[in-house]
């Protein structure tokens, strides 16, 4: 009787659906969470590069992506899922109670409540899709795809092809505020430590991710990426320690290099550079730490605890932190908006993963130093996609045990990153 080697069977009708469902659950979470956590579609529909509008886009994608999260037969982290409190309650003050209008800045509170609407689904279909099967591979291609994206419109517009920075004198990339491509850029790198096993890829991602950031003349981004970096050397330091040296060696004369350029580059006039840019190189390349700490960034905090003593119980809305005192510290920030709760449920969320790293054994270590480096240094994180999928990553790496929808127990999701 005839044999046909394993290897070489035809995959049956089961088979060929299997890998269409996940290759199509692949595809649509890359088209919708690399686009929406780098800011890129708002970017390109402002300059005409888009014939839709990114909103149609972001709900479209966003209920396609449900359904195939569904379809999928989600394991669910109920650590991951506690992380959407904040989000959830954040859009039900704003839409439900609107203590606080933001009409002054987006044209129209509706605006601003379809915003972060819009951004709660985001978060949900991201987090969703980590409970699939193949959720920490989505991860890690979603993670890869945000960084290059993030860090090749930085240098396309620090090239000087695009101006969308809001603050002359510093490239931003898509992400407008000069700050916020550091953020995201340590986030994701944090993913993709955790996840991706390949020492030589991180370590090529940590050099794209570098690129980013130094373009931004971020000193929070520089600092965090420098942190995240070290705890990962530190960890691979008995297994790689040659390759290391290595690395150390050739980098050294290439930062070198890079310090000069950056130097040089700021003082004349290329996208926009100015003297502040000149300062801001020579503090983050010099650890002038007098120089990173930054006077306007402790007036905004002092105006922050101000608007707090106010109305300390209560806050004065959603949107009144992130928008009109902008304090630079998510703690700060929530208290501001939620009142005692806010900082407090935050508090909560925070150390339920900080536990959960540490019963893991440090599994998800990489992942939470971004999550908790960058609280003191912004107010809008708690608004973004990428910092609760960044966060939820590191929950569902630490919390084996899964549930069904049908609250049955069930098996941990398989690492397949």
């Amino acid at each position: 009787m005839l044999t046909i080697p394993l290897s070489l069977a035809v995959p049956g009708p089961r088979e060929l659906a299997a890998k269409a469902l996940q290759w199509t659950t692949m595809a649509i979470a890359l088209l919708l969470l690399v686009p929406m956590m780098s800011e890129a579609m708002p970017r390109l529909f402002e300059q005409g590069s888009l014939p839709f509008k990114p909103r149609d886009y972001k709900i479209g994608l966003s209920l396609i992506g449900l359904v195939l999260v569904i379809i999928n037969r989600p394991a669910i982290c109920l650590p991951a899922l506690l992380l959407l409190l904040i989000p959830i309650i954040r859009l039900a003050d704003a839409a439900i109670l609107e203590r606080f209008s933001v009409q002054s800045v987006m044209g129209d509170h509706a605006n601003y409540v379809m915003s972060r609407a819009s951004d709660l689904l985001v978060t949900i279909v991201g987090v969703g899709l980590l409970f699939t099967q193949h959720g920490y591979r989505i991860a890690v291609w979603v993670a890869v795809g945000t960084i290059f994206v993030v860090t090749g419109s930085t240098i396309y517009e620090w090239s000087g092809h695009a101006q969308w920075t809001a603050v002359p004198g510093r490239a931003s990339g898509f992400l407008v505020d000069p700050n916020a491509p550091g953020i995201v850029l340590g986030l994701f790198l944090g993913i993709v430590l955790t996840l991706n096993k390949s020492f030589w890829w991180n370590v090529a991602l940590i050099i794209v991710s570098w690129v980013g950031i130094a373009l931004t003349l971020s000193r929070s981004g520089m600092i965090g990426l420098a942190l995240i970096v070290v705890v990962y050397l530190i960890a691979n330091l008995r297994k790689r320690g040659g390759a290391l040296i290595l690395i150390i060696a050739a980098c050294a004369p290439l930062a070198i290099a890079g310090v000069a350029f950056l130097t040089a580059s700021t003082e004349r006039q290329g996208v926009v550079k100015d003297e502040n840019a000149t300062r801001r190189v020579q503090a983050i390349y010099e650890l002038d730490f007098a120089k990173l700490w930054s006077g306007e960034r402790a007036k905004d905090l002092s105006d922050g605890w101000e608007a707090v003593m106010k109305k300390p119980m209560l806050g004065h809305g959603t949107g009144s932190g992130t928008f009109w005192w902008q304090p630079h510290n998510e703690f700060v920030t929530l208290w501001v908006e939620l009142g005692v709760a806010g900082p407090l449920l935050f508090f909560g969320l925070l150390m339920m993963l900080i536990i959960g790293v540490a019963r893991s054994r440090f599994r998800g270590f990489y992942g939470i130093v971004p999550v908790l480096f960058y609280i003191p240094f912004s107010q809008v994180m708690i608004e973004w996609p990428s910092y609760w999928f960044a966060a939820a990553v590191v929950a569902c790496v630490t919390s084996p045990k899964r549930y069904a929808l049908g609250l049955r127990s069930s098996a941990a999701l398989h690492h397949d990153a």
